[in-house]
C-alpha cells in the first residue's frame, strides 16, 4: 500500500471531524481545491486509510454510547434499562399470528 502524504492524512482527519459538512468547506479549511479532495477520494489506498480511521472511530464511540446507556439505566431510565436487557436477549418472544391459505392443483397426466 503506497503511503500517503502528510495532506492527505490532514483531510482525512478534517473529514473525520466533519462529518456533515461539504467537501468543498473542508478543503477550504485546510488549504486545497475540491477537485484534489475528489481526486484523493477515488484512490484505493486514501479509501482504505479512511475506512480504517472511520472504523477506529466508531469502536471507540461505541463504547462512549454503551457507557452512555449503563448511566442512564443506573439513574433509572426504563428505556435504556430495556434496551440493555433486549440486547442481551432477555427480550420477550415475539408472537406473530399468521392465517395461511394454500390452494394446492395436482395434474395427474398420462
Amino acid at each position: 500500500m503506497a503511503q500517503l502524504k502528510a495532506r492527505q492524512l490532514q483531510l482525512i482527519e478534517a473529514l473525520l471531524a466533519n462529518p456533515m459538512v461539504p467537501d468543498t468547506e473542508v478543503a477550504k479549511v485546510i488549504g486545497i481545491n475540491r477537485n484534489t479532495v475528489r481526486e484523493w477520494k477515488r484512490k484505493p489506498e486514501f479509501q482504505e486509510e479512511y475506512k480504517r480511521r472511520l472504523q477506529e472511530k466508531w469502536e471507540s464511540s461505541e463504547l462512549m454510547a454503551m457507557e452512555t446507556m449503563q448511566t442512564l439505566a443506573r439513574g433509572g431510565d426504563f428505556k435504556a434499562s430495556k434496551y440493555i436487557l433486549d440486547s442481551l436477549g432477555y427480550a420477550p418472544a415475539q408472537k406473530i399470528e399468521a392465517d395461511v391459505h394454500n390452494d394446492i392443483i395436482i395434474n395427474i397426466e398420462d
